[in-house]
């Protein structure tokens, strides 16, 4: 008989208390404990934590009872990376085991696991691991942290940060892994970012959901922003965020990637950004170092702007755009979908859904005179809502002439939205045009020579948050790509959109013996297509990430 998931967690546990008797010892901590008992059955336990930090050897495990404890489960001497030290609280409801002190994991090779930790915790140490847990306080945090592992922890804080130090040559957080975790934010005012990323390199997170509302009085409490992170994936995972800031916001409502962020590998993901107040996810931002932000990659990924905006789309390159693609993706905006707002160098959008129910300046901006180098276009689909204006403003693309010509690579596209087949792509300089061959975009620039103008037939345009790319039948966009696919991010009979599709439930919690003392993730380079990038945590990440 297969045992559920906690079940099964809760038997690996019992298992690993027996199991390791006969080669270390078993300290037990329990309310009605005295420091000055042997500690070492259920029967004479200690009374705090701090006096099992203080004898905890090598492969030991202390097994918490419930209750209530004023100190942090820190050992006063590190694990080995074949004898752990772990703590063991209640699994099956780890609010009954409460730590009430902030307190920082820095030792080697210590797992916790069935806490509560009320105030807090930081994870800073290396080939450590905090699992089965849940936090609260100002600030939960994983700091100058190697190989270490936070997984299916629930997380309910003011912010969550996840950094090494603050400059590029500082001390940098490497080969970590964040999975299966659930973590609701909710910054009550001023004081920095909601969820911070920096200088982060070659980790992985998998399967997190992020759950954050930003409130009116937070004018600076960046929904999520990155600084020097690089090589990492981030796959499955979810954000749903909304801010309440309207006026005097300055970044409250913004998801921003900026200074030296490159080759990170967005996989699967869902970032939705909802009012009252604007929001914006930028793709590259202005920062400190200019020109910084590339080789970042998205795939099969949902962005969904409800609320308004505050550049004008549901994905804004604030900052060059560079070597950057989108594969796959759903960019679905109050008002448009992509916009760049200065150079573009070598950035390919291939078989993406492009929507905007209010695009002034189209679908796709392609309304600026900053000089740009290439950008590929392939597949796609680009639609408009039929309601807006038959202005040349609210045609479904709108380009520069200067900027377009001899520099952007356009073709196999669907264009839809409320402009006649012949206003549907404006020019300037050029003039309205249809896709199509012998059309003026197509003879005048040479661009979507072999693509339509056609309703795309959505399965839902009823609203943003209602929006669905997967195509009806009869679509104008079926087999209307390269090579005789079908046009945009869902062809005819796939799969829902990302983010009405739960994280995939955990298949094994088997307990990893004779684990490696490290664990490696794979940087974005070698990935390869949506179906062949799923990556999976190493024996060692999961020997850390089990009971």
């Amino acid at each position: 008989m297969r045992l559920p998931p906690i079940a099964l967690a809760l038997s690996i546990a019992t298992g690993l208390l027996v199991s390791t008797a006969a080669r270390a010892t078993t300290w037990y901590v329990a309310p009605g404990g005295n420091d000055t008992h042997p500690g070492s059955s259920p029967s004479a336990p200690f009374a705090t934590i701090a006096k099992a930090n203080a004898v905890a050897m090598p492969g030991d495990v202390v097994s918490v009872a419930d209750g209530s404890y004023a100190d942090f489960p820190d050992p006063a001497r590190s694990g080995t990376s074949s004898q752990r030290i772990r703590y063991v609280g209640n699994l099956a409801a780890p609010a009954r085991v409460v730590v009430t002190a902030f307190g920082t994991l820095d030792r080697t090779d210590v797992t916790l696991v069935g806490f509560d930790f009320s105030a807090a915790f930081s994870l800073s140490g290396v080939r450590d691991s905090v699992a089965w847990c849940q936090a609260e306080g100002p600030r939960p945090q994983v700091a100058l942290a190697s190989d270490c592992v936070l997984a299916h922890c629930t997380i309910t804080a003011d912010r969550f940060w996840f950094m090494g130090g603050e400059t590029d040559t500082a001390t940098k957080a490497l080969r970590d892994t964040l999975t299966d975790n659930v973590i609701t934010l909710h910054p009550p005012g001023p004081g920095s970012h909601t969820v911070r990323f920096r200088n982060v390199e070659r980790s992985l997170i998998r399967r997190c959901r992020f759950v954050i509302s930003v409130p009116a009085a937070a004018y600076d409490a960046s929904i999520t922003k990155f600084f020097f992170v690089k090589h990492c994936r981030i796959e499955d995972c979810s954000w749903d965020a909304s801010s309440a800031c309207v006026t005097g916001c300055d970044e409250a409502g913004w998801f921003v990637l900026r200074d030296v962020t490159q080759d990170i590998y967005f996989l699967r993901d869902s970032i939705t950004l909802r009012g009252p107040g604007p929001t914006q996810f930028f793709a590259s931002a202005a920062g400190s170092y200019p020109g910084s932000i590339m080789h970042d990659h998205y795939d099969h990924c949902v962005f969904r702007q409800v609320g308004p905006t505050s550049y004008g789309s549901a994905m804004h390159y604030q900052d060059l755009a560079q070597n950057d693609t989108l594969t796959g993706c759903v960019l679905v905006s109050s008002e448009a979908a992509l916009s760049f707002n200065t150079g573009i160098d070598r950035v390919l959008v291939d078989h993406c859904t492009l929507a905007g129910f209010d695009p002034y300046q189209g679908v796709l901006d392609l309304n600026n005179t900053a000089a740009w180098s290439s950008l590929a276009v392939r597949s796609s689909i680009m639609w408009a809502a039929p309601s807006e204006p038959r202005t040349r403003e609210y045609a479904t693309i709108v380009a520069q002439l200067a900027s377009a010509s001899g520099h952007l690579s356009s073709d196999h596209n669907l264009v839809y939205g409320p402009m006649p087949r012949d206003s549907a792509i404006y020019c300037f300089n050029v003039g309205p045009s249809a896709p199509g061959s012998g059309k003026p975009w197509c003879t005048g620039v040479g661009e979507d020579c072999s693509s339509a103008f056609g309703n795309p037939l959505f399965l839902n345009t009823s609203s943003v948050a209602g929006f669905d790319a997967r195509l009806g039948a009869g679509s104008a966009a079926l087999g209307l790509g390269f090579s005789g696919t079908d046009a945009g991010a869902f062809g005819s009979g796939s799969v829902p959109p990302l983010d009405v599709i739960p994280p995939a439930a955990i298949g094994n919690l088997g307990f990893g013996a004779g684990a490696a003392p490290a664990f490696g993730v794979a940087g974005p380079g070698g990935a390869g297509p949506a179906s062949r990038a799923r990556s999976t945590l190493t024996r060692a990440a999961r020997e850390q990430a089990t009971p």
